[in-house]
């Protein structure tokens, strides 16, 4: 069934006539309006669908509403109701492309934008007053409104995509837009045959229709579903996988449409032969949980616990194995297992994890091989916006506020030329001639009273000239910007050049707002230095026993 939107354009009729003493009776007077089934909005409809037009003008002495031959458009006649699927039997066969009616049907046929044309004429002057003023043309003995309504008709979605594995196009598995595929057809589509843990990548190449949404679907892939354009599967379960795609269209008075083909293409999951082990990070998650990433998805394991040995020291004196309370394959990844401990831990702590190995199998049966006390990256979510500088500009531009005698005249830029990690780093250069070097972070964040916080940033001194740094955690203004107290500050000259160093702190909060900020300063001194990776997070001591 296709919904009619009902769309309204209402007029201020607009008359212009001579003074008259007497009164005299309102239809003798001319005046133009017209109802659409737009409702003077932008008129929208899919193909194959229709709008009503109606000629609401009075003592008009002609009417015409008409379109071209070209646009696809069909006067319907008879009783057209809501719940018809198709309005083709409705086509008025003895009309042509123009009708004296004052309501008209019209059915779009051909997708595009499409005119439909009202021509009136009357006796006198009259004009039409909406969104813009239509007049009156006086032409040939006659006041003539002509008017145009455009018309944009979406086309029926018709999806299009493309499949590559290693960057290589499967041409076979390729889909035109105006190529229907069906299941039923499957034993003729072409197989591909991969290993478990390898990936596809899925194009879509829909344009036919204008979709404002796409799901693809993966069966037995990971992630199951995606919304990208351009989506990458990977299948780590062994059996023959079929996919598909699904192409929509919603939104603000656009018509609805939905599209699903499927990928004519069947993936034949064998199992790997390259070993299933540890890859990536072991991470603790924000709940504490041991997330640890291996390389194929896990088959669902219970009771192997004691295979696994978390090893936990501090600098307090803490030295002992944590008992692991809860072993399995995490419910949003399958190729993460998920340990759960029986105590608490601290982002002061050093963990690692230990795996006794051939107990836990990958979904193609492969055994998962043992690791040694490989270490755990706490979790220290970080308080500074921006802190590798990967937006590329922006959030550290805004120089500190000083006073008088260290504003900052050096440069401070942006950088892809030296690097610590990421594509961006920090670039400050003070000549002997500048007063100052600085720059800071328009973000801001609370440090709690109380609480203790590490500092730490990376820096490369390419070039030393004798000046000092003052690197500041200060009190910052309500737009992030510096202001001129500060908890941390600290003068120091540059002892390493030519490589990556890093300088760290430690020190309390006091419940204020505050941002970082740096400023390189020595009168008659220069230098050149690269900057990366600043950090300020929450230090959790462990308790002493």
């Amino acid at each position: 069934m296709k919904n009619i939107k009902l769309l309204f354009v209402f007029s201020v009729l607009a008359m212009v006539f001579a003074c008259e003493a007497d009164y005299e009776p309102l239809n003798e007077y001319s005046d133009v309006d017209w109802y659409t089934s737009t409702f003077g909005e932008a008129s929208l409809v899919g193909v194959e669908d229709y709008l009503s037009f109606s000629d609401l003008s009075h003592n008009a002495t002609s009417h015409v509403w008409s379109f071209s031959e070209e646009s696809g458009c069909k006067f319907l006649t008879g009783g057209i109701t809501r719940q018809d699927s198709t309005y083709y039997p409705f086509i008025d066969e003895e009309a042509t492309t123009s009708s004296f009616d004052e309501t008209v049907h019209i059915l779009f046929t051909k997708a595009g934008l499409q005119n439909v044309r009202l021509r009136n004429t009357f006796d006198e002057y009259v004009s039409f007053k909406g969104l813009d003023t239509l007049e009156a043309v006086y032409q040939n003995g006659e006041w003539v409104i002509d008017t145009t309504f455009v018309v944009d008709v979406y086309d029926t979605i018709q999806s299009a995509l493309k499949v590559f594995y290693e960057d290589v196009e499967i041409a076979d598995a390729n889909v035109n837009f105006d190529q229907q595929v069906f299941l039923a057809d499957s034993a003729s589509w072409p197989t591909i045959e991969i290993m478990a843990g390898e990936s596809l990548k899925f194009v879509d190449m829909t344009t036919v229709g204008r979709p404002t949404d796409r799901t693809w679907y993966f069966n037995g892939g990971n992630p199951s579903t995606s919304t990208d354009s351009a989506a990458v599967a990977y299948f780590y379960k062994l059996g023959t996988f079929y996919s598909r795609l699904v192409c929509s269209r919603t939104g603000n008075n656009i018509p609805a449409g939905y599209k699903m083909k499927y990928v004519p293409l069947k993936v034949k999951v064998n199992k790997s032969n390259l070993p299933f082990e540890l890859t990536g990070n072991i991470v603790e998650a924000e709940d504490e949980t041991i997330k640890i990433s291996v390389s194929g998805e896990v088959k669902a394991f219970s009771g192997l616990e004691d295979n696994f040995t978390v090893h936990v020291t501090n600098p307090n004196g803490f030295d002992q194995d944590i008992a692991v309370q809860s072993a399995k394959v995490s419910s949003s990844n399958g190729t993460i297992i998920e340990l759960s401990l029986a105590e608490p831990i601290y982002n002061s702590d050093n963990i690692t994890v230990s795996y006794v190995g051939n107990t836990i199998q990958s979904l193609d049966q492969r055994d998962l091989a043992a690791f040694t006390d490989v270490s755990v990256a706490m979790y220290k979510p970080n308080l500074v916006s921006d802190s590798g500088f990967e937006s590329g500009g922006g959030m550290w531009q805004t120089p500190p506020t000083y006073d008088s005698s260290r504003i900052p005249t050096g440069l401070a830029e942006y950088s892809t030329d030296i690097v610590k990690d990421g594509a961006y780093s920090m670039h400050a250069v003070k000549t002997v001639d500048d007063a100052n070097t600085a720059f800071g972070n328009s973000g801001s964040f609370v440090l709690e009273a109380g609480e203790t916080y590490d500092y730490s940033f990376d820096y490369y001194v390419a070039n030393d000239g004798g000046a000092v740094w003052e690197s500041r955690i200060s009190l910052a203004n309500d737009d992030g910007t510096v202001n001129d107290g500060k908890i941390y500050g600290g003068w120091f000259n540059p002892s390493i050049t030519g490589q990556w160093a890093n300088k760290s702190a430690q020190f309390k909060g006091d419940g204020q707002k505050y941002t970082v900020a740096f400023l390189i300063y020595k009168g008659g001194a220069s230098i050149d230095v690269y900057f990366d990776n600043f950090v300020v997070y929450k230090y959790e001591a462990r308790p002493t026993e």
